[in-house]
């Protein structure tokens, strides 16, 4: 695996990439609304076990899909279970972004 300076990216680089990603502090056991991209229809996986999601599928050519899934999740041990479940189904995971905190309204899972 390369690092920084061997990919060509200085400490300075990362330094300011990484602060525009972290803009405030990022509890792990705190909830949050997270964007989960898969290869795949998560809508063909059994429903019952999908926890309150905004899911958005978009074809592709040859039949193949892109899921995007949106929720709010009641911290980082959640996800990672949803994301284990995610493996589970076989659906090959291509992105995880962290979109806000929390509203304090939402119901919890």
């Amino acid at each position: 695996m390369a690092d920084a300076c061997s990919s060509g990216l200085g400490y300075d680089t990362i330094i300011v990439a990484a602060s525009s990603i972290v803009a405030q502090p990022v509890a792990f056991d705190s909830p949050a609304v997270y964007r989960i991209g898969v290869e795949g229809r998560v809508l063909d996986s059994p429903p019952e076990r999908l926890p309150p999601l905004d899911i958005t599928v978009i074809p592709l050519e040859g039949g193949r899909a892109v899921s995007i899934l949106v929720g709010e999740f009641r911290d980082q041990t959640a996800l990672a279970r949803f994301l284990d479940t995610l493996y589970e189904w076989q659906l090959a995971l291509l992105s995880v972004e962290r979109l806000s905190a929390a509203a304090p309204a939402r119901e919890k899972r």
